[in-house]
C-alpha cells in the first residue's frame, strides 16, 4: 500500500494518551493508529524523560480497519517529556512526529510534547464564543444607561442614540455615542445565542469608564452602572451558567484611562503610592500608551499595583473569579504591551505571574491575550491559553478570501484593497507554522475569529464580498483545531463600514424580518455541528490535499470525522481524492445529506465554482 503513512496517527489527545489529562508522578499509555494492511513489523516509542531517551517497544493491538500500537511510558520527575515513534517497515525505518514521517531522526522540538504541570480548562476545545460589544448589543434594563450630556470628556460631550441610528464617525462623536446596551439585554438574548449553538461569551469591557468602548477604565472593581453594576453582572453570571454558557471578560490591565482616581492623585501628588502606579517621564508628565492621552501606562515594576490587580486574593482578577461572578474566563487587551517601556521588559514575568494568579482562584479558567502577530512566545503554557489568533486564522483566511493583510494596508485593516489570495498550500503551510510553534496541549484551545471589534466585518467589505468564498472561510473557522468566536451580527449579515472601528461596531439588528438568512441559517447550522461532532474538540488535524485554488483538511477522532474542502476556482471542478490512509469506508455532503460516490478508496467532488464543502465520514461500514 502505497499511502500507509499518511496513516500513522497520533496525538496529545484523549485517544492516544491515557490518563488525559496528564498526570505528574503517573505512567502514560501512549497509543498511535496505523492501517491494519501496512507493511509495518515494529513499532517503538521514542520518549525524551528527564533529558534522555528511552525506547520503549509497543504492543500490536488489532482493531478494525486500524491497527493500534501502545507503550506505556514510566513517569517522568521533569513536567516536560516528549514522544515520537520509530516503525520498521518492508523497505525500512521510519520516524513519525507531529509534523509527520520522515526517514531520519527528528529534532525534539518536533516531537509531541507534554506538560504534566498545566492546569487548562475542561471545557473550551468543544465550545462556540460570541462577542458582544454591550453597548450596542441590546437594550434589557429602561432604568439603566448614559443620559445625553451627563458628561464631558477629554472635551466632549456625551451623547445617546436611537439603535436604528448608524455609529458617528469618531471625530463627530469621539467613543461617547452610546446605544445604552446593558447587562439585561445580553440575558434576555440567551435564547438567541442558544439557537446559534453559543457555549461561551465574550464581552468587551464592562469595567467602569467614560467612553463606549470601556478601556479607558477608572475603576476596575466595578461594573459600570450605566450597563446594570455589579449586581446586573452577578444576574448576567448566573443565567448564563444556568443554561451552561461561559462568560469572559475583556480587561486592559495595561493602563487605566485619565478619569481614574489613581492617575488623578498622581497628578495631583507624583509623590504618592499612586504616582508610582504610572511612568513618570523627565519633564514631570506621565507616560501615555502609544502616546494616546486617555490611556496612562500602568507601571507593573511597582509591587503594591500587581498585589492589587492581580496577586491578592482580593485583586481584579481574582474579585470576578469568585462568586458571586464566578467568570470562566479573561480576555486581556494589549497584552504583548503589558509590562513594556524603555528599559523595563516585564511583559512575560507579568504574565506568568498572572495565570499563578488566575489559576489559584479558578484552575477551569482559560486565558487569551490580544496580538496581532505571532504570539508563540506568550503561548507555551505558562502566559496565556491563547492569543486572540489573528496570526495563525483572521488573517490567513482574510488573506486566501483576497483581502489584502492587515499589515500591508495602507490604513491598517480599514481599506478596501485587495491582494494576492493564498494558494491551497500557502494556507495549509501558513497555519500549520502556527499550531506546530506552540504545545499540543494548548492547540485544541486557539481563539480563532474572523471578524471583531478592532477588524472590519469582512461581509462589509462590499467591493470584495462574494458569499460562496465567505460561506467557505465561515465553515473553515469551525473546523479548524481551536475554538471559533463569532462577533455580535455577523450571524445576521449586520450592516457597517469598513473605513474604521466605528464601522465595525454597529448596533445589532433585532428585526429577523431585516436579517440575511443565508448567514443565520450557516451559523446556526455549524453551530450545531460543533455540538455535535467529536473530532472537532480533539481530533487530529492534517492537510490532505492542495492545489492553487483548493485544499482539504481533515479532522479525526476514533474513526470518523470530517473533511474541509475549501474552494475558491471560478469554474467547475472535478476533485478525485484518494483517501485510503483513512480507511475510509461513507462520506456524507454535511449540508445535503448525500453520499458522496466513491472508487475503491478515492472519493470523487464535482464542485460548483467557488463552492466549498464538508464532508462526514466514518472508516467503519
Amino acid at each position: 500500500m502505497e499511502n500507509w503513512k499518511k496513516s500513522i496517527v497520533s496525538a496529545v489527545a484523549p485517544e492516544f494518551l491515557s490518563p488525559f489529562p496528564p498526570e505528574a508522578g503517573v505512567p502514560s499509555t501512549v497509543a498511535l493508529k496505523v492501517l491494519a494492511e501496512a507493511p509495518v513489523h515494529k513499532i517503538v516509542c521514542h520518549a525524551v524523560l528527564d533529558g534522555k531517551s528511552r525506547y520503549i517497544p509497543m504492543r500490536r493491538c488489532r482493531d478494525g480497519v486500524f491497527d493500534r500500537w501502545e507503550a506505556i511510558v514510566e513517569a517522568s520527575h521533569e513536567h516536560v517529556w516528549r514522544f515520537s515513534f520509530q516503525i520498521l517497515a518492508d523497505d525500512g525505518w521510519f520516524f513519525a512526529t507531529r509534523k509527520g514521517v520522515q526517514a531520519f531522526h527528528p529534532l525534539e522540538v518536533d516531537m509531541h510534547v507534554v506538560d504534566t504541570s498545566l492546569r487548562l480548562d475542561d471545557w473550551v476545545p468543544s465550545t462556540t464564543f460570541y462577542q458582544i460589544f454591550p453597548d450596542r448589543f441590546r437594550k434589557g434594563d429602561p432604568s439603566v444607561g448614559v443620559r445625553p450630556n451627563e458628561y464631558t470628556f477629554d472635551g466632549h460631550s456625551v451623547g445617546v442614540l436611537p439603535f436604528d441610528r448608524i455609529p458617528l464617525a469618531y471625530d463627530e462623536g469621539h467613543c461617547l455615542d452610546f446605544y445604552n446596551g446593558d447587562l439585561q439585554g445580553i440575558v434576555d438574548a440567551i435564547p438567541h445565542l442558544k439557537e446559534l449553538g453559543i457555549g461561551a461569551v465574550y464581552l468587551n469591557p464592562i469595567f467602569q469608564a467614560r467612553t463606549n468602548h470601556r478601556y479607558d477604565c477608572i475603576d476596575f472593581f466595578h461594573v459600570d452602572e450605566h450597563l446594570g453594576g455589579d449586581a446586573a453582572l452577578a444576574h448576567l453570571c448566573e443565567a448564563l451558567h444556568t443554561e451552561g454558557i461561559a462568560l469572559m471578560l475583556d480587561i486592559s490591565i495595561n493602563h487605566s484611562g485619565i478619569g481614574h482616581p489613581w492617575y488623578e492623585q498622581a497628578l495631583s501628588d507624583p509623590e504618592s503610592d499612586e504616582g508610582a502606579f504610572y511612568y513618570a517621564k523627565p519633564d514631570g508628565s506621565f507616560a501615555f500608551w502609544e502616546d494616546v492621552n486617555t490611556l496612562p501606562q500602568l507601571n507593573y515594576g511597582n509591587r503594591k499595583l500587581r498585589e492589587t490587580m492581580y496577586l491578592g486574593e482580593d485583586s481584579v482578577i481574582q474579585k470576578f473569579l469568585k462568586p458571586p461572578f464566578s467568570i470562566d474566563a479573561w480576555r486581556f487587551d494589549v497584552g504583548v504591551d503589558t509590562g513594556r517601556y524603555g528599559a523595563d521588559q516585564m511583559s512575560h514575568g507579568i504574565w506568568r505571574e498572572v495565570r499563578q494568579s488566575v489559576k489559584a482562584a479558578n484552575p477551569n479558567a482559560y486565558i487569551i491575550g490580544e496580538a496581532w502577530e505571532d504570539a508563540s512566545a506568550y503561548v507555551q503554557g505558562d502566559q496565556w491559553d491563547s492569543a486572540m489568533n489573528y496570526f495563525g486564522c483572521g488573517r490567513l483566511l482574510r488573506r486566501w478570501y483576497g483581502q489584502q493583510d492587515t499589515y500591508l494596508m495602507t490604513n491598517w485593516g480599514h481599506s478596501d484593497e485587495s491582494g494576492r489570495p493564498l494558494t491551497g498550500k500557502e494556507l495549509s503551510d501558513a497555519i500549520s507554522q502556527h499550531l506546530y510553534s506552540i504545545p499540543d496541549q494548548l492547540v485544541p484551545r486557539q481563539f480563532n475569529l474572523i471578524d471583531s471589534h478592532d477588524t472590519m466585518r469582512l461581509h462589509n467589505h462590499r467591493s470584495l464580498f462574494d458569499w460562496d468564498l465567505y460561506r467557505g472561510i465561515v465553515m473553515m473557522l469551525y473546523v479548524m483545531p481551536g475554538v471559533p468566536s463569532i462577533y455580535y451580527g455577523d450571524e445576521v449579515g449586520l450592516a457597517g463600514t469598513i473605513e474604521s472601528n466605528e464601522g465595525a461596531r454597529y448596533p445589532m439588528q433585532w428585526d429577523s424580518e431585516a436579517w440575511d438568512p443565508r448567514f443565520f441559517d450557516l451559523y446556526k447550522r455549524l453551530g450545531e455541528l460543533r455540538k455535535q461532532e467529536p473530532s472537532l474538540a480533539y481530533g487530529n488535524w492534517r492537510t490532505e490535499y492542495a492545489d492553487e485554488q483548493t485544499v482539504v483538511f481533515s479532522r479525526t477522532s476514533y474513526g470518523s470525522g470530517l473533511l474541509m474542502v475549501l474552494n475558491r476556482a471560478t469554474e467547475e471542478k472535478e476533485l478525485q481524492l484518494d483517501l485510503g490512509h483513512l480507511g475510509l469506508r461513507k462520506a456524507t455532503d454535511w449540508e445535503r445529506g448525500e453520499l458522496i460516490p466513491m472508487r475503491s478508496d478515492t472519493i470523487v467532488l464535482e464542485l460548483e465554482a467557488k463552492e466549498s464543502k464538508l464532508l462526514l465520514y466514518t472508516s467503519t461500514c
